[in-house]
């Protein structure tokens, strides 16, 4: 068969391009079968880890049984803590599908002072979940109030004149007010004649020109207590459940023991507290008294 030169070139020039096209369609294959391309890697599963209860501002008794709860996906076990500004642990490894705990608060509403436990009224605390495998993947509350079993019964005053309230002991069942003067008196306790009151509180008006313990300092009883005893009565600021009260001990004319008073102001309103020290209780039922309180 005879062929045109134009024939022949475009012959030549087909069996180029199909040489090539072999040449790179093997070289794909075995770059392939030398370099397989790697599986693609599972999918992971989702992980998430929610707390359900508490989410915070709840109130909780001491001693009482409270279920934290969550919501897990992907997670084996996990680790359930408390805090008050240390941590604690409530329970570890803790099977994630359980969903809940049962946990019963005690022992904490107290505080070491020096190597002596100092009650608390109430604390705040915040509850914590997490993995135990992947701590960084937790969930945690706001703060919740925690109450002492002791405190949680008890009474409470509030005063909407000048806008604060605490609690008290359930015995002090007689409440009398005179004025600006609240005395708070256990009428069925024994005593001969007429009872004294167990717990006084006083509300003045202070000039803002004077620090508070400078105008303390000026009050008629405390100035008597260097005639009386020959020692001027020496004052401190403690915080406690975040209010700032200045404490200062007189003596009593009457049982001869010291008088523990608490003042804390706000715009130019003082209240005063005044507790008998004649128990060995006395001094631990005001300061509980005193943890209690809260501006409205």
């Amino acid at each position: 068969m005879n062929l045109t030169k134009g024939t022949l070139q475009l012959t030549i020039l087909l069996g180029v391009v199909i040489l090539i096209l072999v040449g790179i369609v093997g070289y794909l294959v075995w770059k392939v079968q030398k370099h397989p391309t790697p599986p693609t890697p599972p999918t992971p599963p989702q992980t998430s880890l929610k707390l359900l209860y508490p989410k915070g501002e709840e109130v909780w008794k001491e001693r009482e049984t409270y279920k934290i709860k969550w919501e897990a996906k992907g997670v084996k076990k996990v680790n359930i803590e408390y805090g008050d500004g240390k941590s604690y642990f409530v329970v570890q490894d803790y099977p994630a599908d359980k969903g809940e705990y049962e946990w019963t608060p005690q022992g904490i509403v107290e505080q070491y002072e020096g190597f002596v436990m100092k009650p608390l009224a109430e604390v705040q605390i915040k509850i914590s979940i997490w993995d135990s495998e992947h701590p960084n993947l937790y969930d945690k509350s706001d703060d919740i109030t925690l109450i002492s079993q002791e405190t949680a019964d008890w009474k409470v005053y509030r005063n909407e004149e000048y806008g604060f309230e605490f609690r008290y002991p359930n015995e002090w069942n007689n409440v009398k007010q005179t004025g600006d003067t609240i005395m708070f008196i256990n009428s069925s306790s024994q005593y001969s004649g007429e009872r004294p009151a167990d717990f006084v509180v006083r509300i003045y008006q202070k000039p803002s020109n004077l620090l508070l313990e400078e105008w303390v300092k000026n009050l008629k009883d405390i100035k008597s207590e260097e005639e009386i005893t020959g020692r001027i009565p020496k004052g401190f600021f403690e915080e406690l459940n975040g209010h700032s009260f200045y404490l200062i001990k007189t003596t009593s004319a009457l049982s001869a023991t010291f008088i523990k008073n608490a003042f804390i102001e706000k715009k130019g309103v003082v209240v005063r507290f005044s507790k008998d020290l004649v128990k060995r209780e006395d001094e631990r039922i005001i300061d509980l008294i005193l943890q209690t309180f809260s501006w409205l």
